[in-house]
């Protein structure tokens, strides 16, 4: 951990929520990429999510670094969604921007986000890039993920268009409240199912090209199938949640 004071003192009135679950390999480097970089956030609030690895230690030692107030939380309920709210109730500043433990944020990340802040009724959305690949696994999925090529402002949810993971997302406290926040019955999905509802209040998200976090993609084969599974359930949940009818038929470059 890098002791010492922050190289700017530009602070974005953001809480950076991240919710940790067995993070230990890449918790680490998210933080210190976080806390160095050219715009700090006013909080962190990290939520351990039942770990059984050493990622709280690690928590705990941030606690007590000096550059940006960070406050731990516990969330049992096993869960993303459940870690976020958790997460974002006890925040306090007027923006949320979600952050996930293995998601390495480039150094103008928060800026790029601050930057936009004012966009009314508008939640933002990063970019999300896959970190250098070294196996087989990560290489196939750096190259079968996939995000807009350009910046785009989406006002619908169409299970193939307009959902965007809550790996690099931000919205205000105030959307977060009217909602109820995330959906705990989506162990994956969550993030779609927000998005969904954000549109049906009548609120839009804006994809930002610039606001990059580098993703350490899953690196057995395992792993990505367990993964793939759990996306599957998802997208059927999904269907189930917010479309009364709907065909998708999907092959490779295709969607009709």
């Amino acid at each position: 951990m890098t002791a010492g004071a922050p190289k700017t003192s530009v602070v974005a009135p953001i809480s950076v929520v991240i919710p940790v679950y067995n993070a230990e390999r890449t918790l680490e480097r998210c933080l210190e990429a976080l806390l160095t970089g050219d715009c700090l956030p006013a909080e962190i609030v990290l939520v351990d999510n039942r770990s059984s690895d050493e990622g709280p230690e690690i928590m705990g030692r941030y606690a007590a670094d000096s550059r940006v107030r960070i406050r731990v939380e516990f969330e049992p309920e096993q869960g993303s969604a459940a870690a976020r709210n958790r997460g974002w109730r006890v925040a306090t500043q007027p923006w949320v921007a979600f952050l996930d433990a293995d998601c390495i944020p480039d150094p103008d990340w928060l800026r790029a986000l601050r930057d936009r802040l004012g966009s009314n009724g508008t939640a933002l959305a990063g970019d999300i890039r896959a970190r250098a690949p070294h196996s087989l696994v990560e290489k196939l999925l750096a190259i079968t993920t996939t995000q807009p090529s350009r910046e785009t402002v989406y006002r619908s949810f169409t299970l193939i268009r307009g959902g965007m993971p809550t790996g690099n997302f931000a919205l205000p406290r105030q959307m977060l409240e009217e909602l109820g926040g995330l959906d705990n019955g989506f162990l994956i999905g969550h993030d779609h199912d927000l998005c969904a509802r954000l549109y049906r209040a009548g609120y839009r998200i804006r994809f930002l090209r610039e606001a990059v976090v580098r993703h350490q993609n899953r690196a057995t084969w395992r792993g990505m199938l367990r993964q793939s599974w759990g996306y599957g359930e998802a997208h059927a949940h999904l269907l189930r949640v917010h479309f009364r009818r709907y065909w998708l038929l999907q092959i490779p470059r295709k969607c009709w």
